[in-house]
């Protein structure tokens, strides 16, 4: 009886393979099959048009609330209208674009935002890894499992506001109860939802 509830409390992940997952149409110039050396020329290339890019949005913004503000009148609902939306307007683009990247180095494994992968595609992550010579990678990849309570299929979302884990496999039949954590290198977990 033990070793059933053992079985039941754990899930194996399958890891998809390179080039399944395809990433948006700019990124593919980068990213060949999904992935790239990232101690390459493509890697380098990738770095700069990280900076490049990050550096015009600072600018387009500094700009935007520079020509929102006048100095010499008193401010208007129309200058608090544009300087909130610049403000949405670059929180989604760090948040869609920027933040996902900068995360990736600390925890190898970041959800790939609907900005960074094709339009058609399911959820996917973006992976950072070492191969057997030790050179570093990055890939797009989509972690995936069997659920061991309903058999539905379990994909990795969010950890929070439910979990302290930055990611979980949720089932996609029960995703609040049904809630695993997730090893990469193992590519095993362990059940975390609600106790019986």
């Amino acid at each position: 009886m033990e070793e059933q509830e053992r079985d039941f409390r754990q899930i194996i992940y399958r890891r998809s393979e390179t080039g399944e997952v395809k990433p948006s149409l700019p990124l593919r110039l980068i990213f060949r099959q999904g992935q790239l050396k990232n101690r390459s020329w493509r890697g380098v290339l990738l770095f700069g048009v990280f900076l490049t890019g990050l550096l015009l949005w600072l600018v387009w913004f500094l700009l935007g609330i520079w020509g929102v503000a006048d100095f010499e009148k008193a401010l208007s609902l129309r200058q608090l209208g544009l300087t909130a939306f610049l403000i949405l307007c670059s929180w989604i683009i760090w948040a869609g674009t920027y933040r996902p990247l900068i995360r990736l180095v600390d925890e190898r494994v970041v959800k790939a935002t609907t900005a960074l992968v094709a339009m058609f595609e399911d959820s996917a992550e973006i992976e950072m890894h070492r191969d057997s010579q030790k050179h570093q990678w990055t890939r797009f990849v989509r972690f995936s499992g069997d659920c061991p309570i309903c058999g539905g299929r379990v994909l990795l979302a969010e950890g929070k506001p439910d979990h302290k884990l930055p990611l979980v496999g949720r089932c996609g039949e029960s995703p609040y109860a049904h809630v695993f954590s997730f090893d990469r290198v193992r590519l095993k977990g362990t059940y975390l939802g609600p106790d019986k």
